[in-house]
């Protein structure tokens, strides 16, 4: 991790990445643009919920906490499956694809308890909506 770069130059370096404003930026994470410029010089630290809502927003929020990058491919395919999460009406899909988010996430790539909790989630969708998040899933991964 870089030390010499604060939480706060990291956070901003994500909104001009997005080519945002910190109003706008702000409005992303649920706060005002006075709080964003808090944020920005390290005088105060957002909590899980801005956190989650600027991830759902394309942030690199691993980089702005450590400093380390996380690879492209992975924030691509990340966004992708919150988004169908947020835009399904069926509550069993919406957390099927956040739980596929998860992991993909990690990374894994043989069965464990995390899959486990997966088969779980899948079986209160329909059939249907399996078929979608395995055919999702299978692009995701090139398949």
């Amino acid at each position: 991790m870089n030390q010499s770069v604060s939480f706060g130059d990291r956070l901003r370096e994500e909104r001009v990445r997005l080519r945002l404003n910190q109003t706008k930026f702000g409005e992303l994470g649920g706060v005002s643009k006075k709080t964003q410029m808090l944020y920005e010089s390290s005088e105060r630290s957002p909590d899980a919920t801005y956190l989650s809502a600027i991830a759902d927003a394309d942030v690199d929020v691993s980089y702005v906490l450590t400093g380390n990058r996380t690879p492209e491919r992975l924030m691509k395919r990340g966004s992708a499956l919150r988004k169908l999460a947020n835009e399904s009406s069926d509550p069993a899909l919406s957390a099927a694809f956040m739980e596929t988010d998860k992991v993909i996430a990690e990374q894994h790539i043989r069965r464990g308890s995390r899959y486990e909790h997966l088969h779980d989630i899948l079986d209160h969708c329909t059939d249907d909506s399996v078929e979608l998040i395995i055919q999702v899933a299978q692009k995701m991964i090139g398949r």
